[in-house]
């Protein structure tokens, strides 16, 4: 069982709106407001990233890969709020940060934006206030936020980096993948004070793409680069937990059951497995 909103979007090619569609009809339910506030100038809204709260009542895009992050209601289709950051500051040089990642609260209050240089802002979707930016890994700076989710009462919230080593030259900086034992790959945070209360085990784990909690916030499945699913419990952290293994199918995405009894996998097929 996957709970899924009763709303998803598609951008059709030439139309600068995001539609909103209701699964039930397969009809458009109405045209998101327009993220360029120039009409005489369309572009198309190709959105980097889209996601929609679980309530259904916020969605949040990053429109044409812009560095900006733009906060919708569902109810009206109006924009609330654009956000967006200042560049991130390396060596003394500015570099664009956009979004390697976005969440959403579950009841559509929150908004988490994982920088491309590690940084994650934490915004209030309804007043735009920005309201912490903090590191998402206490080991590994600059590198991407791969994934970032809100457990289910907001008081937390996960991120995810890559294991990688920093290789820069006098005219390129790049990031080679570290082969072996890592930690702090995946981190859990309190969210009113920013304190980082769990990591993941050091492991060899892939890098970690896709992060879901378990209704009641007891576990974080963890998908990751190596074709593995880790069920992992917030009450033993120490402890790796459970690693469901897929190498002959790959894995993408995981989600709780809305009872915490199943967790579906999206492999080559939808699998369905009951949880520890």
């Amino acid at each position: 069982m996957v709970l899924l909103p009763p709303m998803v979007t598609k951008n059709e090619p030439g139309v600068t709106p995001l539609n909103v569609w209701d699964i039930a009809t397969g009809k458009v339910a109405m045209d998101l407001e327009a993220p360029f506030p120039d009409a005489s100038k369309p572009r198309p809204n190709w959105p980097c990233h889209f996601i929609v709260s679980a309530n259904a009542s916020v969605a949040a895009s990053e429109a044409n890969c812009s560095s900006v992050v733009i906060a919708y209601s569902l109810d009206s289709g109006k924009i609330l709020h654009r956000f967006s950051w200042p560049p991130a500051m390396l060596h003394g040089r500015r570099h664009a940060d956009g979004a390697a990642s976005l969440a959403l609260s579950r009841d559509g209050r929150y908004l988490a934006i994982g920088g491309l240089f590690g940084e994650l802002y934490i915004y209030d979707v309804h007043t735009g206030e920005k309201l912490r930016t903090m590191a998402s890994s206490p080991v590994w700076k600059e590198v991407k936020v791969a994934a970032v989710a809100f457990s289910p009462d907001a008081k937390f919230v996960a991120t995810t980096v890559p294991c990688v080593k920093l290789r820069e030259t006098k005219r390129f900086r790049s990031y080679e993948f570290v082969d072996g034992l890592c930690g702090n790959l995946v981190n859990v945070w309190r969210l009113h004070d920013g304190k980082l209360i769990a990591s993941y085990p050091p492991s060899t784990m892939g890098e970690p793409l896709h992060l879901s909690w378990s209704p009641k916030g007891k576990y974080l499945a963890i998908v990751a680069a190596d074709k593995t699913v880790r069920i992992w419990s917030l009450r033993n952290p120490n402890d790796p937990g459970v690693v469901m293994n897929f190498k002959n199918k790959g894995v993408t995405r995981a989600a709780f059951s809305p009872n915490g009894e199943y967790l579906a996998v999206l492999s080559r097929n939808l699998l369905i497995f009951h949880t520890p």
